[in-house]
């Protein structure tokens, strides 16, 4: 067996306030409970992070992904895969590696938030972070899920379907 984590963070720049605005509308324009919202993903393993930002799909190491940012927030959670499963899910970290990040998602995003449908690329040739999480665990063949969820549904699928644990970071201390 193969432990993998599926970090949800929530930051507070600029970018991360006008995703958590728009997942509360999401949430207030379909009757849905306001949730805290975490407004990027990361695939966690063996001590390094793989995920979508501005520069591309890239890995790093998860120690120095954190310590970054003056303060971050994260829920962890943990996957357990079989050999099998790995090898098809790390197949796919290699492959995107570099891969261009997909900006015109924010606007395709606040199309889904007002009518509820996808109206944007389905091609893989540019990722956001959560697709890129989304299709990472696709490809590991263990789960088949739709690549297009906004953060608020992953969300959710996560609390349903696997364990998690936050955590919290803030000016180089470490709070739980």
């Amino acid at each position: 067996m193969k432990t993998i984590y599926i970090r949800l963070i929530r930051t507070h720049n600029f970018t991360a306030r006008l995703i958590h605005i728009g997942m509360w509308l999401w949430a207030v324009l379909r009757g849905k409970k306001i949730r805290r919202c975490y407004n990027h993903c990361e695939i966690g393993y063996d001590g390094f992070t793989s995920g979508a930002v501005a520069k591309g799909v890239r890995t790093t190491s998860w120690k120095k992904f954190v310590i970054k940012h003056k303060w971050i927030e994260w829920v962890e959670y943990k996957i357990d895969l079989t050999q099998e499963e790995w090898i098809s899910g790390y197949m796919y970290l290699i492959e995107t590696e570099g891969t261009k990040y997909e900006f015109e998602n924010f606007w395709w995003h606040l199309i889904k938030i007002i009518t509820g449908k996808w109206k944007g690329s389905t091609k893989a040739k540019e990722l956001y972070c959560y697709e890129h999480g989304i299709r990472f665990l696709n490809a590991t063949k263990k789960y088949k899920l739709n690549n297009y969820m906004n953060p608020y549904e992953f969300k959710l699928w996560c609390d349903r379907n696997l364990y998690s644990q936050k955590h919290k970071f803030k000016k180089n201390k470490y709070l739980y």
